[in-house]
Order: structure tokens, then C-alpha cells, then sequence
């Protein structure tokens, strides 16, 4: 009778699946993907470096070539991204407690940004051929578009990561493993993120004094 009532009430304190909040299971992330963070944003500091170094020497050329992007798509692209990083801070959180399914709408959302910004930066890429700014009509235009096709695969590469966790996320563990997948791919979405801040001002807006 002792044994049938041990167990009837450790039923009844049993939480709920998915109620425990999913502890961090160690360092926040997995370090390869900080390595991959790093490795990009050393690449893309070399080549700000060189774009810098010939907007000195073109000064002319590249305000010209400034002048005829589209600053309201840079600005909306800019807005997208922002709002896909939120979501994914969001879903972090959610993730934490456990909460899947809303931790899977936000993936959503921020997956739906991606596609925004995709389709918006093809877009605006057929608009400017369209007019003759192609990649060999200038050195501007050449950086414009190795630049911003450079992080239009990033882009990718994050709407890539982050449909692979929303599919995957009812088979991952509910532990510490699990904040640590969320959190690794929202790492990867927020370098998207802050890489694409860096480049609208320096290729759509910030005159680089020669020098």
C-alpha cells in the first residue's frame, strides 16, 4: 500500500512534458560556430579595409556610384533583418523555457525576413542591370556587388540553418543541448544581421573623406 502511494504521488508532481525549463547546458553555443563567425567578420574587415583604400584613391567615382543606389531598399532590407534577429532573440528565450511551438514560430518569422530580404536584393540587382550598373561598369559596382552577393550567401546560409532547427526541433533533446542549437543558429543570423549593417551605410550612405 506505502509503494502504490509513493508512486501515485510522484505521478501527481510529475511536471508536465515541455513545462521544465531547458538549463544551459555549458558555454553558450557551439565554438565552431564561433569560429565561423570570426573567420567571416575577418574576411569581411580585410575587404571594408580595401574598399576603403580605393574609395581614397576613386573618390569621385564612388559617390557617383552611391548616388544611383536605392537607399529606401537598403533602408527596408535593413529593417528586415533587425526584425528577424528580435525574432530569433525571442525564440531564444522561449527556447529556455521550453516552449517549442513558440519557439518555432519565431524561427518562422525570421526565416520570413530572409526570404524578404532575398527577394528584395534580386530585385533591386535586376533594377541596376537593368540600367547598365553592372559588376564591370566600374570599381564601385564591383565591390557593390562582390560585397553585397558575399553576403546574400550568408543570407542563405542563415535562412538554411534556421529551417533545418524549426523542421528539426520536436527531435531535439529537451536539455541544455537544445538553448544551445537555438542559440548557435541565432549566432549565425546575427552576424548576417551586423554584417549587412556595416555594409548599407558604407555603400549606401557614409562619403568616405579622401584622404
Amino acid at each position: 500500500m506505502h509503494k502504490h502511494y509513493g508512486r501515485e504521488s510522484e505521478f501527481l508532481c510529475a511536471e508536465p512534458e515541455g513545462s521544465r525549463p531547458a538549463e544551459s547546458g555549458g558555454a553558450t553555443s557551439e565554438p565552431g560556430v564561433w569560429l565561423f563567425v570570426l573567420g567571416d567578420m575577418i574576411l569581411f574587415a580585410l575587404l571594408f579595409l580595401s574598399y576603403a583604400w580605393d574609395y581614397k584613391d576613386n573618390y569621385e567615382m564612388f559617390r557617383s556610384g552611391q548616388a544611383q543606389l536605392d537607399q529606401n531598399i537598403g533602408l527596408i532590407n535593413t529593417l528586415l533583418l533587425l526584425t528577424g534577429s528580435m525574432s530569433v532573440v525571442i525564440g531564444v528565450g522561449h527556447a529556455r523555457k521550453s516552449r517549442l511551438r513558440i519557439v518555432t514560430y519565431c524561427l518562422i518569422g525570421a526565416i520570413c525576413t530572409g526570404v524578404l530580404f532575398y527577394a528584395n536584393k534580386i530585385h533591386e540587382y535586376y533594377h541596376e542591370i537593368s540600367v547598365g550598373n553592372t559588376m564591370t561598369k566600374n570599381m564601385f559596382f564591383m565591390y557593390y556587388y562582390t560585397l553585397t552577393l558575399i553576403h546574400l550567401l550568408h543570407v542563405s546560409v542563415g535562412i538554411g540553418v534556421l529551417t533545418f532547427l524549426a523542421c528539426r526541433l520536436n527531435k531535439l533533446p529537451r536539455d541544455g543541448r537544445l538553448v544551445n542549437y537555438i542559440e548557435s543558429g541565432g549566432a549565425i543570423w546575427h552576424m548576417v544581421d551586423l554584417l549587412w549593417i556595416a555594409l548599407f551605410p558604407l555603400l549606401y550612405l557614409i562619403p568616405v573623406s579622401p584622404f
